[in-house]
C-alpha cells in the first residue's frame, strides 16, 4: 500500500504519515501495550495508531479533536506542551514516562520515546508509548522511523522538485487542502481558496468541468482514477493542461475517510506535443505539395535496393501508389526510359561511391504514358553498414527542355537571320570591344573578316572615331536607350565609306550595361547624292513659290479688270454680279498670296486667312457705314491647300449672302467658328442675325450663290445642317487629311 500510494497516487503529507503508519502497523498490533501518536507545536493530536486508539477507547476521527493535555493525567499535562515545544527546539524531551487516561477513565503508564519529523517545513512530534516488556520491538520501530523520516525527506524533495500539485479532502468536514504547486497550477492565492473552496471548479475548462468533478464523485464512492487529463483556466497563465490521479484513504474502521490525489502540470509537454504535431503535420502538407517528388533511396553493399520513401507527388505525376511501390523498387525503374536507365543506374553507383552529390537528367513515362523529362538531386549518406542513403528531390523539368531546345532553334533561325541581313549588324560589349556576333554584311561593310575583329575594338577599326564613340556611349549610359549616328570610315586609296549606326544597349541587373548590339549600313552613295537631291528640292521650291507668286498676280489682274468693268457700269445689278466674281476671285487669290508670303506649300493658317478675307469682303462691299460686328473662332489654326480655297470660297458666298440679305436698321453680326476633334474632322459654323428666308423659294430660284453653296458643300465632302428660321445657321463638317503633327512636320 505504501508503494501505491508513494508513486502513483503522492498523496498529501499527513497521508504519507498515515501511510507509514500503516505499512509498520501490523508490527505494533502485536502488542497492545505499544502505541504511535503525533502532535503539532501546540500539542494537538495529528495522529495516532490503533494500539493508543485502543488504549484511549477512542476512534481516529474522535482522537485527532484531542490534545496533548487531554489525554494525559494532570501532573503530566501540565508540562507536556512546553515539553513537545522544547523537544522541538533543541530536540531535548525530560519526561521519560507518560500516565496516559483512557476515555473510561483508566489510567495506564508508558515509557515514552519521541522523534522530530518535518513536513512541507513544519515540525511534528511523534511519541512512540510502550512497556518494558517491549524493548525488542521498540527497536524495531525506531528503525522504521529512521527509514520513515529518509523517505519523508526523499518524497518531499521529488514533490517539490517535479513541482506536483498534491490535494487532500477530508469527507468529514469537506475541508481540502491544497499544496502550493497547486496555487500556482490554478492561479489563485491561499486567501482565495480558504475564502471559498469550491472556486477550483469556476477554473476548469467548460468541455472538462463535468468529467473531473463525476471523477472526484467516483474516489468517494472507492473508486482509483489513475489517470485524468483536463484543462485549467489559469486567469494568469491562461489555459493550462494538467493530468490528475487520485484515490480514496481508508479509516481503521475501514470507511473512506479522505480523498486524495496529485495534479501534475503537463501544459509544456502538451504544447510541445501539438507544435510537433503540427510541425509535421506542416511537413507532410509541404512534402505533398511541393513542386517536385521527395524520395529516400537505399543503396545495400550487397546491391540490392529500396525506396524507403516517396512523396504523394509520385501518385500526381505517375500515378503510382507510394506505399506499394517502396516495396518493388522495379514499379520505379520501369517507367524509367530504357534508354536512360543505364546511364541512371550508373551515375547513382558512382555518386555511391564517391559519396558526392547525385545530379542527372532522365526521361521517364508519367501519366498517359506521356514521355517527360526529370532533373533528380540527392546528397548521399552513408551507414555503418555501408549503406548509402540518398534523400532526392525529382522535378519535372520537361517545359524547361523544351523551352531550350526551341531557343537554341530560335538561336539558330536567328543568327541565320543575321548573317543573311543586308544590313551590318555585331555586338560589342561596354568598351565598344567586338564580341560574338560579325555577319557577312559586316564583314562586307569593313572588309574585315570575324576572326580579324574579334577581341578588337571599334576605335581600331574606324581610326579618329574615340571622341565620337565615347561620346555616343556617354549618351547611351544616361539617356539609357538607342543612339543613331555616322561615322566616317577611310578606305582604299584615299577614299572614305560614310556608315550610319544604330547603336541598342543591353542593361542587365542594377541597370548594369553589358553589351552593345550595333547595326551599320553603308550610306556613302546616299549622302553623295544626298546634295544633287537639295538642291533640286530647292530649284523646285523656288519654281513653286514662283508660280504661287504668279498666280496671285494674274489673280490680281482679273480682280483689276473687274474693277474697271464695275465702274464703267454703274448698273446695280451688274455691279453686283461683278462684285461677287470678284469677291470670289480674291478669296483664292490671298490663298496663294499667303503660299506664297510664308513659304509653305501644302496648309494656309486659317486665322490669318479668315482674318484678311473677311476684312478685303467687308471693305469690297463699302460696308463701312453699317454696324457689323464678326465673331470669330478659328480652333482649327491650319488647313491643308486643297480644303483652304473651297471652304474660303465658301465663306465668301455667305458672307456677301449675310451683307445682301441679313442687314437689319444697319446692323448685322456674323458669327463663324471652326473646331477639329482627335479624328481629325472639321466642324464650321456660321451664322448672322438676319431675317432669315423660306429654303424652298430661294432653291426654286436656282440662284447662282445658292447653287455655288451646295457645289463647295459637295467639294468638301461635308455633312451639313441649315436652319434659316429667323435667321441663318449654317453648320458642315469634313475631313482633312493633315494632322496636326503632320502641319507642323511639314511647316519645320
Amino acid at each position: 500500500m505504501l508503494i501505491d500510494l508513494l508513486n502513483v497516487e503522492k498523496e498529501d503529507c499527513w497521508f504519507y504519515m498515515m501511510a507509514f503508519s500503516e505499512y509498520f502497523g501490523s508490527i505494533l498490533d502485536k502488542s497492545e501495550q505499544t502505541g504511535c501518536i503525533v502532535f503539532d507545536d501546540q500539542g494537538n493530536i495529528k495522529y495516532g495508531n490503533a494500539a493508543i486508539r485502543n488504549y484511549l477507547g477512542v476512534s481516529l476521527d474522535r482522537l485527532t479533536q484531542y490534545s496533548v493535555t487531554s489525554v494525559l493525567v494532570p501532573q503530566d499535562s501540565e508540562v507536556a506542551i512546553s515539553a513537545i515545544q522544547d523537544f522541538i527546539r533543541t530536540k531535548t524531551f525530560d519526561q521519560i514516562f507518560w500516565e496516559i487516561i483512557s476515555h473510561q477513565g483508566k489510567i495506564f503508564k508508558f515509557k515514552i520515546e519521541p522523534f522530530l519529523v518535518e513536513i512541507d517545513g513544519i515540525n511534528y512530534v511523534a511519541v512512540l508509548v510502550q512497556d518494558a516488556k517491549e524493548t525488542a520491538l521498540k527497536d524495531k520501530l525506531l528503525n522504521h522511523k529512521y527509514k520513515l523520516e529518509e523517505l519523508i525527506r526523499k518524497n518531499e524533495l521529488g514533490i517539490k522538485t517535479a513541482n506536483l500539485g498534491t490535494w487532500n479532502l477530508d469527507l468529514k468536514d469537506g475541508n481540502t487542502v491544497w499544496n502550493d504547486a497547486m496555487f500556482e497550477m490554478y492561479g489563485i492565492t491561499p486567501e482565495e481558496f480558504e475564502a471559498d473552496q469550491r472556486i477550483y471548479e469556476s477554473l476548469l475548462h467548460p468541455e472538462d468541468a463535468d468529467k473531473i468533478i463525476n471523477a472526484l464523485s467516483s474516489i468517494g464512492s472507492g473508486e482509483s482514477v489513475n489517470e485524468a487529463h483536463f484543462r485549467i483556466m489559469n486567469p494568469k497563465k491562461g489555459i493550462r493542461y494538467v493530468k490528475a490521479s487520485g484515490a480514496p484513504v481508508y479509516g481503521a474502521d475501514g470507511e473512506i475517510t479522505h480523498i486524495t490525489g496529485v495534479n501534475i502540470d503537463i501544459t509544456k509537454e502538451v504544447l510541445s506535443q501539438k507544435k510537433a504535431e503540427e510541425s509535421q503535420e506542416l511537413l507532410q502538407h509541404i512534402t505533398d505539395h511541393i513542386p517536385g517528388m521527395l524520395l529516400r533511396f537505399i543503396l545495400h553493399p550487397d546491391g540490392s535496393e529500396r525506396f524507403e520513401y516517396l512523396s504523394k507527388g509520385f501518385e500526381k505525376v505517375f500515378g503510382i501508389d507510394p506505399d506499394t511501390s517502396k516495396s518493388d523498387p522495379d514499379i520505379i525503374w520501369d517507367l524509367v526510359y530504357p534508354e536512360d536507365l543505364p546511364s541512371l543506374k550508373a551515375s547513382i553507383v558512382e555518386s555511391a561511391n564517391s559519396l558526392e552529390i547525385w545530379n542527372h537528367n532522365f526521361r521517364a513515362y508519367a501519366k498517359g504514358n506521356q514521355l517527360k523529362y526529370f532533373h533528380g538531386l540527392g546528397t548521399p549518406h552513408q551507414k555503418d553498414d555501408g549503406s548509402v542513403i540518398w534523400d532526392t528531390i525529382l522535378h519535372d523539368i520537361t517545359k524547361r527542355v523544351e523551352a531550350e531546345e526551341s531557343a537554341r532553334i530560335n538561336n539558330e533561325k536567328l543568327r541565320s537571320l543575321i548573317n543573311s541581313s543586308p544590313i551590318g549588324i555585331f555586338q560589342t560589349d561596354e568598351n565598344w570591344t567586338i564580341k560574338d556576333i560579325w555577319n557577312e554584311a559586316a564583314k562586307s561593310i569593313f572588309g574585315l573578316k570575324k576572326k580579324h575583329v574579334l577581341g578588337k575594338t571599334l576605335t581600331g577599326i574606324i581610326p579618329g572615331s574615340s571622341n565620337l564613340l565615347q561620346h555616343q556611349l556617354d549618351r547611351i549610359k544616361k539617356k539609357k536607350s538607342p543612339t543613331q549616328f555616322t561615322l566616317v570610315l577611310p578606305f582604299d586609296d584615299d577614299d572614305i565609306k560614310i556608315l550610319n549606326l544604330t547603336v541598342g544597349p543591353v542593361f542587365e541587373h542594377k541597370d548594369a550595361l553589358t553589351d552593345l548590339l550595333i547595326t551599320v549600313s553603308d550610306i556613302t552613295d546616299l549622302e553623295r547624292y544626298k546634295g544633287s537631291l537639295e538642291n533640286s528640292l530647292k530649284e523646285k521650291e523656288v519654281l513653286l513659290m514662283e508660280i504661287h507668286h504668279r498666280v496671285k498676280n494674274n489673280l490680281a489682274i482679273i480682280s483689276g479688270l473687274f474693277d474697271l468693268e464695275i465702274m464703267k457700269h454703274p448698273d446695280y445689278v451688274t455691279n453686283n454680279i461683278l462684285l461677287d466674281a470678284r469677291n470670289r476671285i480674291q478669296s483664292i487669290a490671298i490663298v496663294h498670296e499667303q503660299l506664297y508670303q510664308e513659304m509653305r506649300f501644302s496648309y494656309v493658317n486659317l486665322e490669318e486667312y479668315f482674318d484678311h478675307l473677311l476684312n478685303r469682303l467687308k471693305l469690297n462691299h463699302h460696308a463701312e457705314h453699317l454696324d457689323i460686328k464678326l465673331n470669330t473662332d478659328i480652333r482649327k489654326k491650319k488647313l491643308s491647300i486643297n480644303n483652304a480655297v473651297p471652304l474660303g470660297l465658301l465663306v465668301t458666298e455667305l458672307f456677301v449672302n449675310s451683307i445682301k440679305y441679313a442687314v437689319q436698321n444697319n446692323a448685322l453680326t456674323i458669327n463663324c467658328q471652326i473646331n477639329a476633334d482627335d479624328s481629325n474632322r472639321i466642324t464650321v459654323t456660321y451664322s448672322d442675325d438676319g431675317p432669315g428666308f423660306d429654303q424652298k423659294e430661294v432653291s426654286a430660284k436656282n440662284s447662282l450663290g445658292w447653287e455655288l453653296i451646295n457645289t463647295l458643300l459637295k467639294q468638301l465632302g461635308a455633312e451639313h445642317q441649315l436652319d434659316t428660321t429667323d435667321k441663318f445657321d449654317l453648320t458642315f463638317s469634313f475631313r482633312d487629311e493633315l494632322t496636326d503633327s503632320q502641319e507642323f512636320h511639314t511647316k519645320n
